[in-house]
């Protein structure tokens, strides 16, 4: 549930960031929410390059 959520919120975030031209619009891929392999980089990951 939690992945789910944090995939909605960042989705959210580049498509309002695209909206006001902060970012170019073009398609993503599906954001995908990961535990990182090492803990040391916290509790979860994306790929999603900002």
């Amino acid at each position: 549930m939690v992945k789910k959520r944090l995939a909605t919120c960042l989705q959210q975030a580049v498509t309002e960031a695209q909206r006001e031209g902060s970012l170019v619009a073009v398609t993503l891929p599906e954001v995908v929410i990961e535990h990182p392999q090492n803990p040391e980089h916290g509790d979860f990951a994306s790929g999603l390059p900002l």
